[in-house]
Parts: structure tokens; sequence; C-alpha cells
């Protein structure tokens, strides 16, 4: 099998965000719209969870629109930059690209977030990234 590229995907993948981000944001926006703190497994079925948007309704409890608002009045990148770092063994992407194999990006992070952590790795080690509709909430 020739391969000729390699898609990765961003959070998880090249970075890691620690939890404790998602955990801090994702109470601020609760608590935001009055809902109690359902507990860190339901913070973390959302953030990796194929359908966010039920998480929110069934889970949270609360209107999809509401949480959207909230969640982008609330993500802050410089608290983000605090808890992000590239992997370790980030660089095996350079002897990729030194075998001359074309590299991506495919992620549903917003641009502050693509800006932040394809910033960490290095812009000009991927041929080309891709967001998908950022704020919809549906798995890549």
């Amino acid at each position: 099998m020739d391969y000729k590229a390699f898609i990765f995907d961003l959070d998880g993948t090249l970075v890691h965000t620690k939890p404790e981000y998602r955990y801090i944001l994702i109470e601020a926006v609760l608590q935001e719209l009055r809902v109690p703190y359902p507990g860190n497994e339901f913070i973390d079925k959302f953030w990796f969870g194929m359908d966010r948007i039920d998480t929110i309704k069934n889970n949270f409890g609360v209107d999809l629109e509401d949480f959207r608002r909230v969640y982008r009045e609330k993500e802050n990148i410089e608290i983000r930059k605090e808890y992000v770092h590239a992997y370790f063994d980030i660089d095996f992407i350079d002897s990729l690209r030194r075998k001359e194999f074309k590299t991506g990006i495919i992620t549903g992070s917003p641009e502050s977030v693509i800006d932040l952590e394809v910033g960490l790795i290095g812009f000009d080690k991927f041929d080309r990234i891709l967001t998908t509709s950022a704020g919809n909430y549906k798995h890549k």
C-alpha cells in the first residue's frame, strides 16, 4: 500500500488540552445557564462524544442556542493557552515531511483554537488545515 498523505485530528492527537480546561469552561457555561454541575463524566461525554447536541439537551438540560451563545462568550484563548501543549513526539511530522508525504489536519475547532494549537506545532508542517463547521457540535 502506497501512502501519499497523512491526515490528523488536532486536539488529543497532536496537542493535549488538560482536562481541567474543559471542566472549568463547561462549568462556567452551565453556571451562567443556572444548571447544576453534572459531573466530569458528562463534561467528558460532551467534549469527546459523538453527539454533543444530545448531551447538551439531555444531560445538561439546556437550550442548544443558549449553550452555544454562552460557550462562545466563555471560551477564552488566553486561559486555554495555559492548559495546552504539543505532544512530546510531535517531531515525527518532520520525518513524514522529509519523506515527501503530504500532511494535513481536520478539526472541529474554531479558528482561534486552530491558531493556538497549530501554532504550537508550526503551520509550515501542514499542507492543508480543514475545519468542520465549528460550533455546530457535529462530529467530524
